[in-house]
Protein backbone atom coordinates (compact mmCIF):
# COMPACT_ATOMS: atom_id res chain seq x y z
CA UNK A 1 0.00 0.00 0.00
CA UNK A 2 1.01 3.40 -0.87
CA UNK A 3 1.87 5.97 2.02
CA UNK A 4 -0.99 8.77 2.36
CA UNK A 5 -1.17 11.65 3.85
CA UNK A 6 -4.68 11.71 5.30
CA UNK A 7 -4.25 14.99 7.18
CA UNK A 8 -3.73 17.44 3.99
CA UNK A 9 -6.85 15.42 2.75
CA UNK A 10 -9.29 16.20 5.41
CA UNK A 11 -7.44 17.94 8.25
CA UNK A 12 -6.98 17.87 11.61
CA UNK A 13 -9.38 15.86 13.56
CA UNK A 14 -11.61 17.65 15.63
CA UNK A 15 -13.90 15.77 18.43
CA UNK A 16 -17.01 18.02 18.24
CA UNK A 17 -20.02 17.61 21.36
CA UNK A 18 -22.19 14.86 19.97
CA UNK A 19 -24.98 16.86 18.27
CA UNK A 20 -28.43 16.22 15.80
CA UNK A 21 -27.87 18.04 12.47
CA UNK A 22 -30.48 18.47 8.96
CA UNK A 23 -29.19 15.98 6.36
CA UNK A 24 -26.31 18.35 4.20
CA UNK A 25 -27.13 17.10 0.49
CA UNK A 26 -23.31 17.81 -0.08
CA UNK A 27 -22.22 15.08 2.24
CA UNK A 28 -22.70 12.32 -1.00
CA UNK A 29 -20.17 14.37 -2.84
CA UNK A 30 -17.64 14.65 -0.41
CA UNK A 31 -18.08 10.88 0.06
CA UNK A 32 -17.29 10.43 -3.74
CA UNK A 33 -14.00 13.13 -3.00
CA UNK A 34 -12.65 10.91 -0.36
CA UNK A 35 -13.36 7.88 -1.86
CA UNK A 36 -11.52 8.98 -5.12
CA UNK A 37 -8.43 10.24 -2.83
CA UNK A 38 -8.48 6.28 -0.64
CA UNK A 39 -8.98 4.07 -3.54
CA UNK A 40 -5.39 4.52 -5.35
CA UNK A 41 -4.12 3.41 -1.62
CA UNK A 42 -5.87 0.82 -1.89
CA UNK A 43 -7.00 -0.49 -5.13
CA UNK A 44 -7.99 -3.95 -3.90
CA UNK A 45 -11.08 -2.85 -2.05
CA UNK A 46 -14.16 -1.62 -2.17
CA UNK A 47 -15.25 1.38 0.20
CA UNK A 48 -19.06 2.41 0.47
CA UNK A 49 -20.68 5.43 2.27
CA UNK A 50 -22.81 3.86 4.98
CA UNK A 51 -25.07 5.38 7.95
CA UNK A 52 -27.45 8.68 8.28
CA UNK A 53 -25.59 10.66 5.37
CA UNK A 54 -26.15 8.14 2.72
CA UNK A 55 -29.44 8.56 3.19
CA UNK A 56 -31.13 11.04 1.06
CA UNK A 57 -33.06 13.38 3.59
CA UNK A 58 -31.93 11.35 6.49
CA UNK A 59 -30.81 13.98 9.21
CA UNK A 60 -28.69 12.67 11.72
CA UNK A 61 -24.94 13.73 13.39
CA UNK A 62 -23.66 15.08 10.41
CA UNK A 63 -20.50 12.64 10.05
CA UNK A 64 -19.64 10.97 6.70
CA UNK A 65 -18.76 7.19 7.69
CA UNK A 66 -17.32 5.04 4.94
CA UNK A 67 -16.84 1.37 5.68
CA UNK A 68 -14.44 -1.34 3.20
CA UNK A 69 -14.64 -4.74 2.73
CA UNK A 70 -11.66 -5.51 3.61
CA UNK A 71 -11.09 -8.68 6.46
CA UNK A 72 -11.02 -7.28 9.64
CA UNK A 73 -13.43 -4.00 7.86
CA UNK A 74 -12.74 -0.55 9.59
CA UNK A 75 -15.00 2.22 9.47
CA UNK A 76 -13.98 5.94 8.18
CA UNK A 77 -15.56 8.68 9.83
CA UNK A 78 -15.51 12.08 8.91
CA UNK A 79 -16.62 15.28 11.14
CA UNK A 80 -18.56 17.46 9.52
CA UNK A 81 -16.21 20.89 10.58
CA UNK A 82 -14.20 19.01 7.43
CA UNK A 83 -16.36 18.77 4.68
CA UNK A 84 -16.14 22.60 3.35
CA UNK A 85 -12.55 20.70 2.63
CA UNK A 86 -14.52 19.28 -0.17
CA UNK A 87 -16.85 21.36 -1.26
Amino acid sequence: MKAVNVKKIIGPYRKPQTAFHPYDPRTPEVAGRLKTSIKPCMSDITIEHIDTTAVPGCPGQGVVDLATDMVGAFVMSFRPDNISTFT
